[in-house]
């Protein structure tokens, strides 16, 4: 066995973590408090006079308008992903194992398809329902990135569902769907809560999807807004700052609700 950490060396250990992921937080912040001038004269300086002019800047209509946008393609495609991994793992976990070893080998090919490479694909089936430019269309696209990644997830959680439970479900006469809402779902309660978690965090900074399949600038997502602060006469880096400071918040606070199911759903099931 290997020998534990004595404790200092182990909380040394954290400390020094939390450095190194806090460190780009901390620049990101400072950079946003700081002027166009200030950058520019000295770009890591840790002296200077604070100012929330990016802020002011960046919180427009406009801004407001993206968020919105991006809550109303993040939340209904966390919830879609959810409501079709859920059944797709539940029933590979009870499959026969080479039924479900050659369907979980299919999702895991879909998983690796770069998101690049589906854009022609998706772009001409969302055409041929006249989705492209739509939120819908865009929420679509995203479940369809997602789904693999969910019940490849959820998979894991679905074993620790007994049989038994089920059965008893369906001797006492409830439908599939009255499994599903109220046997089944408050069991996997923690997957449930960590990929929806994790699928809304990806989607909120989807980008390549949003700039391809959305054109209407009243309708862009908040990664698109971030993108225009880069444009061919350079960056509004202070003004770039601001916009994800504030983008962080919504994932900030989801992750402080969440943080316990997301441990214990991100560390359950690995054997399985």
């Amino acid at each position: 066995m290997i020998p534990l950490l004595p404790k200092w060396l182990a909380r040394a250990g954290v400390i020094v973590l939390l450095l190194i992921f806090a460190l780009p937080l901390v620049w990101l912040i400072l950079t946003s408090l700081k002027t166009g001038q200030q950058l520019a004269n000295d770009p890591g300086g840790l002296i200077f006079t604070p100012t929330l002019d990016s802020y002011r800047q960046a919180l427009t209509p406009e801004l407001w308008q993206s968020m919105a946008v991006s809550l109303g393609v993040a939340l209904p495609t966390a919830i879609l992903t959810l409501g079709l991994g859920i059944p797709a793992a539940f029933a590979l976990s009870r499959a026969p194992r080479k039924v479900a070893n050659t369907v979980l080998a299919i999702v895991l090919v879909l998983q690796m398809v770069p998101s690049a490479v589906s854009l022609i694909p998706l772009y001409r089936v969302l055409g041929l329902f006249e989705l492209i430019n739509t939120v819908p269309g865009l929420i679509i696209a995203n479940v369809a990135q997602f789904l693999p990644f969910a019940i490849i997830l959820l998979r894991p959680f679905c074993y620790g569902i007994p049989n038994d439970v089920v059965a008893a479900a369906a001797i006492d006469g409830a439908g599939t769907l009255t499994i599903l809402t109220r046997v089944i779902l408050p069991l996997l309660r923690n997957g449930a809560l960590t990929v929806g978690a994790l699928t809304f965090i990806f989607t909120w900074g989807e980008f390549l999807y949003a700039i391809t399949f959305i054109n209407d600038s009243a309708l862009q997502p908040l990664s698109a807004i971030l993108a225009k602060q880069i444009t061919v006469y350079g960056v509004n880096w202070p003004a770039l700052m601001a916009i994800s400071t504030v983008a962080a918040l919504p994932l900030l606070i989801i992750y402080l609700l969440v943080q316990r199911q997301l441990r214990a759903g991100l560390t359950m099931g690995i054997g399985k």
